[in-house]
Order: structure tokens, then C-alpha cells, then sequence
């Protein structure tokens, strides 16, 4: 992780700013890694997750999507954006059993500058999960795009006709979720068109009257051995046992995570997780910078990141899942060593 440490930090310090601009704000998207510095692009290809880890199914989803919308639109300006939300409703909150922000990041970056795509790429960080938000973000952030298309499973497409997700009636919300184009993976039981369409039919009549009047949604069949991946799943088995081989991850994303110990329940790693995700809130509310923020951090990390009584200290409030105190032991160390007033 010490390769990867001041990256990740000054990636977590964007990620915190972006969920404290929100309210002012609104939706943003914060591009932090790519192959390419250019805007002007007819056509976006985005994909949204958590990518804890990125899986095979993730690449082939990928590969699929670029290949059809080239067949489709072979003279367009077309581009990837890969977009790891912030904020999601239905997910868990302790983001201290993932791996941190940064960390994905270097692992996306891996993963596309590996895979060969016929399109440029760019990886994002946006505050909101919801599809009508990133589609707002999007907008403000390429002024020049003509249209996006969101690349997801079924099980992400089904979550945008449920009313738990918007402030407002989802009638009133239908026609922000189609001014956009979808390209929809099958996943679980629904593997080709025909379970696609029994599914739509299975819909409240005011969604599948909605979909049924749009020509913006292509299905795509995945191969069966790429519709049950869970990073969930792959998350669970590396925490039991670190050096085990998974045949839905890419074998350099498996050295990344083997070499960095994600995942891993050893306690000095939890330790630096929680201080760096923690100290950038503390000194982001402190009006800390960017760069002055990396330093104090890799340098507290580099000093006593081993340091036994620190580590007990955090674990002793991480382990009874008191937040609220993990924040004040953060904060007392900080103070302790004078890198706040």
C-alpha cells in the first residue's frame, strides 16, 4: 500500500470534497484518471460501480457495449467514462471493510490500460449514485456531448423503477430516466431477450409503458460464466484466506490485491484504512488543501502507522462499530501531534 499511499490519500480528499459540495452544488463528477485530456466527444459509454474489486464480468460488459455502439454509430467521437459512485442507497455504509477509494482507482487504471479498447477512457468519481444525477453531472462536466448511454446489469436497470430511490413521484421522474440510452447485461435468470421482455411485462403498467414507448434500451446477453460475479462474494473470500486464486478477476488485479493485502483482516491495514479515510474528513472540515493534506497523513502513517498503543486505540471503537467515537479518536491524535490546532 506504501507505493500507492499519497495517491490515494489526495483521491480520498477529492472524494470527501465531492460529497461536501454536494449540497451546494449538486451533482458532480471529478475525473481522476485516463488516457486521454480531450472533451470533444459525440457519444459517452458510462458505467457506473463500486469496482471492489473490478471483476472479468466488468471488462467483457465493456468490450461488448464499445463493440456494439461502434457497429451502430461507426463515425462517432466515442468514449468510456468508468464512474465510482459515492453514494448508494441499498449499499453498506462501513466502507471500512472495502478498500479504500484510491486503491480501486489504481486498479481500474491497471485493468483498462491492460485491456484492449478501441475507445479512450477516462475513471471518475461522482457524489451521487442515482442515474438522473450522474446524467446532470455529465452534462455540466462535457457541454459539448450529444448523448451518453449507461452501461449496467439487470439488477442495476430494475433499481431505477423503484420510488425508494427519488424525492419525487416516479412519474414524474420517468421522463428524466429516458433521456438517456441504456444498454442492459442480463444477469441471474434473465440471460436473453425473451426473459428481458417477460421481465418488462412484470413491470407496474406505468414503467413498462414507458419503456415500451422508447427505442433507447439494446439487451445484451453476457456468457453464463460471467452473470453470477459478486464482488461481494470475491470481497468475502479473500478476507478468509489471501492467497486463494478467483477465476472472475484478472490475474494482474489479483497480484494488485495479493501485493496490497485489500481485503486482508490484518489490523494494521484496517488501521491505515480508517486514518486515512478519517483524518481527510477531519482536516477537510479543518480547511486543509489537497496537497498539505497528503503530507500530514503519509507522514502520521509513515511515523506510526506500527505504532501498537495508536493501533489499539482506533481498533478498540472500529470493533463496536462506534463511528461517532472513531472520528474523536482521530481527531485526539491529530491534536496530540499538533497537526491541527
Amino acid at each position: 500500500m506504501e507505493k500507492y499511499l499519497k495517491s490515494t490519500i489526495e483521491v480520498e480528499w477529492i472524494a470527501q470534497k465531492l460529497l461536501q459540495d454536494f449540497k451546494t452544488q449538486g451533482p458532480l463528477i471529478h475525473i481522476v484518471r485516463g488516457n486521454t485530456d480531450s472533451n470533444h466527444y459525440d457519444h459517452i459509454l458510462v458505467i457506473q460501480g463500486s469496482f471492489d474489486p473490478p471483476l472479468l464480468s466488468h471488462t467483457e460488459l465493456i468490450n461488448q457495449s464499445i463493440s456494439l455502439y461502434q457497429k451502430q454509430l461507426p463515425n462517432a467521437k466515442v468514449a468510456l467514462m468508468v464512474l465510482l459512485s459515492l453514494s448508494h442507497v441499498e449499499k453498506e455504509t462501513d466502507l471500512f471493510i472495502h478498500s479504500l477509494l484510491g486503491l480501486r482507482v489504481e486498479m481500474l487504471e491497471s485493468l483498462l490500460s491492460q485491456t484492449d479498447l478501441s475507445v479512450p477512457w477516462m475513471i471518475g468519481i461522482s457524489n451521487s449514485g442515482r442515474y438522473i444525477d450522474l446524467t446532470v453531472a455529465i452534462k455540466r462536466l462535457l457541454q459539448k456531448l450529444s448523448k451518453n448511454t449507461y452501461i449496467m446489469g439487470i439488477d442495476v436497470f430494475d433499481k431505477l423503477f423503484q420510488g425508494v430511490y427519488y424525492s419525487k413521484p416516479l412519474r414524474d421522474i420517468l421522463p428524466e430516466i429516458f433521456q438517456t440510452d441504456y444498454i442492459v447485461a442480463g444477469r441471474g435468470d434473465i440471460v436473453d431477450i425473451d426473459d428481458f421482455l417477460f421481465y418488462i411485462n412484470s413491470l407496474p403498467s406505468e414503467s413498462q409503458n414507458a419503456i415500451k414507448e422508447t427505442d433507447n434500451i439494446i439487451f445484451l446477453p453476457l456468457q453464463k460464466k460471467f452473470q453470477f460475479e459478486s464482488s461481494t462474494k470475491v470481497r468475502k473470500q479473500l478476507s478468509l484466506d489471501q492467497s486463494i486464486e478467483i477465476s472472475s478477476l484478472n490475474s494482474q488485479t489479483l497480484l494488485f490485491i495479493h501485493k496490497n493485502h485489500l481485503y486482508s483482516k490484518n489490523p494494521s491495514i484496517i488501521v491505515i484504512q480508517i486514518i486515512v479515510q478519517i483524518f481527510v474528513r477531519i482536516l477537510l472540515k479543518e480547511g486543509v488543501d489537497r496537497n498539505k493534506c497528503s503530507d500530514i497523513i503519509h507522514n502520521f502513517i509513515s511515523k506510526n502507522g506500527n505504532d501498537k498503543k495508536i493501533q489499539t486505540r482506533i481498533l478498540s471503537e472500529y470493533r463496536v462499530k462506534n463511528n461517532l467515537f472513531l472520528e474523536k479518536r482521530c481527531y485526539e491524535l491529530l491534536k496530540e501531534h499538533s497537526l491541527i490546532n
